[in-house]
């Protein structure tokens, strides 16, 4: 009678296979056979009698229909890696995260959740520093608040065109969100100066609620680092400029913003 490498001859086969249709698999011994599927699929793959190296994995085949399916996807996978008829994507899609940040409205990338998360830190942060008794704001910044603030985004400069190319860089940006802007109505860039690199230009831009160029003149902003006192008044576009601020002080710099009607 002839016989099968590793599988015996047809009457060995055929009570192989009814012993094990009469042998109802249990979770251990799946995970038992998943666990060696790999070892299994490479064994067959390279030609060696495999059965024979497994016979345990080859009994539970026969008698889980579920393994067997895992087997056959595995087997089917293999054979197309060897093939190199793998499928391979234009491009891999970024993870969607939106389940770690509750109320998020549609897919989220790791860079997004990280600028969401990001922003949070930031207006929690400036409700802690900011204080504001009747039309005077003030805003006492700090090294952690400014390590939220940088990277800056690019932002538009506000002065003189001739003034860009020494001021282009920008060192830090703060922009408050919509949840924000009523309690802190200003934005703020600080820009390296190019011919003293240890120096920048900060511009304060003031928007009151209900305000609008070119109806944004008139509001006093104080900048105070380290005892000193610099005081102005902002344009029509509600920008106020101070140039020569020592970068290394920003982290002690206090804005003070009054509100004119």
């Amino acid at each position: 009678m002839a016989t099968q490498a590793g599988l015996g001859n047809a009457e060995e086969r055929r009570a192989r296979l009814a012993q094990a249709l009469q042998t109802a698999p249990d979770d251990a011994a799946c995970q038992a056979c998943l666990s060696r599927l790999d070892e299994y699929v490479a064994a067959q793959l390279a030609g060696q009698d495999y059965v024979a190296r497994f016979p345990d994995v080859a009994m539970h085949l026969d008698a889980c229909l579920d393994c067997a399916g895992a087997y056959a996807r595995l087997y089917e996978l293999e054979i197309a890696e060897v093939a190199n008829r793998l499928p391979q994507p234009d491009r891999v899609r970024d993870p969607d995260l939106s389940f770690l940040l509750p109320g998020a409205a549609g897919p989220m990338s790791p860079a997004a959740l990280r600028a969401r998360l990001r922003a949070a830190m930031l207006t929690d942060r400036l409700r802690a520093a900011l204080r504001r008794i009747g039309d005077r704001l003030t805003l006492q910044l700090s090294a952690d608040l400014l390590e939220l603030m940088r990277p800056a985004p690019v932002a538009t400069p506000l002065r003189a065109p001739a003034a860009g190319e020494r001021y282009a860089e920008v060192v830090l940006a703060l922009e408050p969100d919509e949840t924000l802007r009523s309690d802190l109505p200003i934005t703020m860039t600080a820009y390296r100066d190019s011919q003293r690199p240890d120096e920048c230009l900060v511009e304060v831009v003031v928007e009151p609620p209900g305000r609008s160029w070119p109806d944004l003149e008139g509001n006093t902003v104080v900048l105070i680092v380290v005892g000193e006192r610099r005081e102005a008044t902002t344009d029509a576009w509600g920008l106020a400029s101070f140039a020569g601020v020592s970068i290394a002080r920003l982290a002690d710099l206090t804005v003070e913003v009054t509100l004119t009607h």
